[in-house]
């Protein structure tokens, strides 16, 4: 097993990261300290070695990064993880955010790949209609530490929060902890989420799932499953309409174990996997 020192020291890791951190609009150093204890980029033959695994990170190195990792967020080594704060902190977060930045900021999201970006405009709209006591629903552990923060916050940068969002501590993060964003000019910002509900909205009586994922093509960029957090986090907003569904007066994850007819279809979340069952 290589030693923490090794990971991610190779050319291709390096080049990865780099991409990583220009299309989440974060410092490199940044990206590479979240990751050294999440993915290792370095290369088995053409694939990345994976998840990096307990037993190889340094205790000692874990420490000081930490303070690195906190200096970036501008935070003290001394936040509490405590439920009913977490839930106290997401409920205070969600009612102070601008959804027209948000808006604005997902439309960044489709044309960099910036699932930062995605996942706060996914987390805000999924907890829309929430209650203190509605947090309740969400999955919590016991106990967190230092190492499950940095996972987390890793965690959104690399999948924004596709397999996460149903859990607390990942809301948390999402929407509590401000992420240090370089400043970027954009010289026009285009309102694709339109021009792609247009295509939607075009779709012969036939179209599935996959033909919403084909919609995609040439209007966002990303892959198959980036385009699918994206059309995703368009039914929680709304804006992407599921038959007999109206999601601005339900809290979604009231719903997420409800299960559509279609098997396949269940590899989406609530409400988007009721989507073929419009056809």
């Amino acid at each position: 097993m290589k030693s923490f020192k090794e990971i991610n020291q190779s050319e291709v890791a390096r080049k990865k990261l780099k991409s990583l951190a220009k299309s989440s609009n974060l410092d490199l150093e940044f990206v590479a300290l979240l990751a050294n204890y999440n993915w290792d980029y370095d290369p088995i033959g053409r694939e990345s070695i994976g998840w990096v695994q307990k037993e190889q990170i340094d205790s000692e190195q874990l420490t000081k990064d930490s303070e690195l990792i906190f200096e970036y967020l501008g935070l003290k080594n001394d936040l509490s993880f405590d439920k009913k704060y977490l839930k106290e902190q997401i409920v205070s977060s969600h009612k102070n955010k601008n959804p027209d930045k948000l808006r604005e900021n997902i439309l960044i999201s489709g044309l960099e790949k910036n699932y930062c970006y995605l996942s706060e405009y996914s987390t805000y709209h999924y907890l829309n209609n929430l209650s203190f006591e509605k947090l309740e629903l969400l999955d919590y552990k016991e106990s967190y530490d230092n190492l499950a923060f940095i996972k987390t916050l890793f965690k959104k940068l690399f999948r924004g929060g596709a397999v996460d969002r149903y859990n607390l501590f990942y809301c948390y993060c999402d929407l509590c902890i401000n992420l240090p964003y370089k400043e970027v000019k954009q010289s026009e910002i285009i309102n694709w989420i339109e021009i792609l509900l247009k295509n939607i909205n075009n779709l012969d009586s036939s179209a599935t799932l996959k033909s919403l994922i084909k919609s995609c093509q040439g209007i966002i960029k990303g892959d198959k499953y980036f385009k699918q957090e994206i059309l995703q986090s368009l039914a929680y907003s709304g804006d992407l309409k599921t038959n007999k569904i109206d999601v601005s007066n339900i809290f979604i994850p009231e719903f997420r174990d409800v299960l559509s007819n279609h098997f396949y279809s269940n590899e989406w979340t609530y409400p988007l996997r009721f989507w073929n069952e419009n056809k």
